[in-house]
């Protein structure tokens, strides 16, 4: 199996002298394509930092980070924007979509940074949100969403640009059970299609539904 992402013993350290915390501690992690992973940890545990370098959204201190075999550390906040964007989907508890725009444009969004056509960018936002059975909302703006379909629309912008990672925070947070579920039925879904899915969780039923867990302690991965 193909590794899509690689940490090899990452540290991400603040602080001087005394005062160092290790928010992440030596952390080496191999992600094959295609799995499904849930990372979990109590408050404090580093899980949130560690999505953070997943995600290229931080560099660690020390260690390395590798995405489809290149060395993301050392690159520059550019080039690994540009690499965020293209290699990494996000899914956020909170959504985070923009009110002002439709359905429609806030998948376009990540299109734009790659300067696709924009004939093309929404033709395949229409695409990706037909498929996840949102034909009759392509229109709408974020205010006329349900929880679910707000959802639906964040999957649907992280796959824009055919990411090799989908990376999840919480994606069930701000759902209720049902709608988280079949939030969760929706990654799975992808999944089974050969998506590399990652997903930062408190939420049980997401840890029952991951092939392979990843727990974090004081930094450290544990089991």
């Amino acid at each position: 199996m193909k590794n899509v992402l690689e940490l090899q013993n990452v540290s991400k350290i603040y602080g001087n002298g005394d005062n160092k915390v290790y928010a992440l501690d030596s952390v080496s992690l191999a992600v094959g394509e295609g799995e499904f992973i849930g990372i979990v940890g109590q408050s404090g545990s580093g899980k949130s930092t560690l999505m953070h370098i997943i995600g290229l959204l931080d560099n660690p201190t020390k260690g390395k980070v590798y995405v489809d075999g290149i060395d993301i550390t050392t690159m520059d906040e550019m080039a690994r924007a540009y690499a965020r964007g293209k290699e990494i989907g996000f899914v956020f508890q909170a959504f985070n979509l923009i009110p002002s725009l439709t359905a429609v444009e806030n998948v376009e969004l990540p299109m734009i940074i790659y300067e696709k056509d924009p004939e093309e960018r929404k033709k395949r936002a229409v695409e990706i949100l037909t498929s996840l059975d949102m034909p009759k909302r392509l229109n709408h703006y974020p205010n006329q969403l349900s929880g679910g379909q707000k959802q639906r629309v964040a999957i649907a912008r992280a796959l824009a640009n055919n990411p090799k990672i989908i990376l999840a925070d919480e994606p069930t947070g701000n759902l209720d059970s049902k709608t988280g579920q079949e939030a969760l039925k929706l990654l799975s879904e992808l999944n089974k299609q050969g998506r590399t899915i990652i997903i930062v969780t408190h939420d049980i039923n997401i840890v029952k539904t991951a092939k392979r867990v990843i727990k974090l302690k004081d930094g450290k991965v544990v089991s």
